[in-house]
C-alpha cells in the first residue's frame, strides 16, 4: 500500500467488520487469498484509491524498445520481441520463460553489448511477465491481525 494511513484505514475497517456476527471471516480470508476484491458500500475505497494496492504493469512502447534502451527491462524486452525471431537462436521454437538455455542466450546478448544489472532472476521475470508478490505479503499482515 502506498501509505500508511491507507493500511490503517483497511486495518480498521476490518476490524468493525470482524465484529458483525452475520459476516463469515473464514470466506473473507480466502477472498483475500486470490487476490479478489471485496466491496462494501460506505466501507470500501474508491477505485482510485484501490489502485495502489496492484503493481504497476511494465510494458515498453515498441519505438522506445527499438530505439533508445535505458533500462536492462527494456533490454531483455527487445531480446524477446526483436532479436529472438531475427536471430533464431533455437530454431522455430518460441521463447519459453521456464528454458534456463534461452534465458542464458538473452543474458549473453546483455553482456556482449555491456548492459548492467540482467540477472538470471530478472530476465526471467521480464519474459515470463511476473508480478511482485508485494500485493501478497500485504495480504498476509491483514489476515494476520485477525
Amino acid at each position: 500500500m502506498s501509505s500508511f494511513g491507507c493500511w490503517f484505514w483497511w486495518v480498521l475497517v476490518l476490524k468493525f467488520l470482524k465484529d458483525w456476527h452475520y459476516l463469515d471471516l473464514s470466506i473473507l480470508k480466502q477472498l483475500i487469498w486470490i487476490n479478489a476484491r471485496v466491496v462494501f458500500p460506505f466501507f470500501s475505497p474508491c477505485i482510485e484509491c484501490a489502485l495502489d494496492f496492484y503493481p504497476p504493469q511494465i510494458n515498453f512502447p515498441l519505438c522506445t524498445i527499438a530505439h533508445t534502451l535505458r533500462l536492462p527491462e527494456q533490454c531483455i524486452k527487445y531480446v524477446k520481441v526483436i532479436l529472438w525471431d531475427e536471430k533464431k537462436p533455437f530454431g522455430d521454437e518460441s521463447i519459453d520463460g521456464n528454458c534456463p538455455e534461452y534465458l542464458i542466450w538473452i543474458m549473453k546478448r546483455a553482456k556482449e553489448f555491456n548492459i548492467i544489472g540482467v540477472d538470471f532472476r530478472l530476465t526471467q521475470g521480464v519474459v515470463k511477465r511476473i508480478i511482485p508478490a508485494v500485493l501478497q505479503q500485504l495480504q498476509l499482515l491483514l489476515v494476520h491481525v485477525f
